[in-house]
């Protein structure tokens, strides 16, 4: 069993914690920008979606490809917990302004490319 799994942290600690790894090198590719990771602007896509809206952007994508059945996506959350579905501001209203600075500077390009709101 992993000796982590049952530590719990803050979603402030959890941002902090994303930073302090970036700035030691030991960036979690679960938490790399997405810009960083893919090398996105080398790419040609035709599609890029969003896991947000992954239940309404799969099946137009499958149609255009013409993919002949489409799977349905069932949503299952790894936490053990009752999760109420919140606005994802909710999660950010009480953190720090320097800690979100550093945190909107990190995924600067990510909110840029794929169109989300800094």
């Amino acid at each position: 069993m992993n000796k982590f799994s049952s530590v719990r942290f803050t979603f402030e600690e959890f941002l902090r914690h994303i930073l302090w790894t970036k700035d030691d090198g030991l960036g979690d590719h679960h938490w790399i920008p997405q810009t960083e990771l893919c090398n996105v602007c080398a790419g040609d896509f035709e599609y890029i979606l969003k896991l947000e809206n992954i239940n309404e952007e799969i099946p137009y994508v499958l149609k255009t490809l013409n993919y002949p059945k489409i799977p349905v996506h069932k949503h299952k959350h790894s936490s053990k917990q009752n999760v109420k579905k919140s606005s994802y501001m909710d999660f950010y209203k009480d953190i720090p302004l320097d800690l979100l600075r550093k945190i909107l500077e990190l995924y600067k390009f990510d909110f840029i490319l794929f169109g989300y709101i800094m």
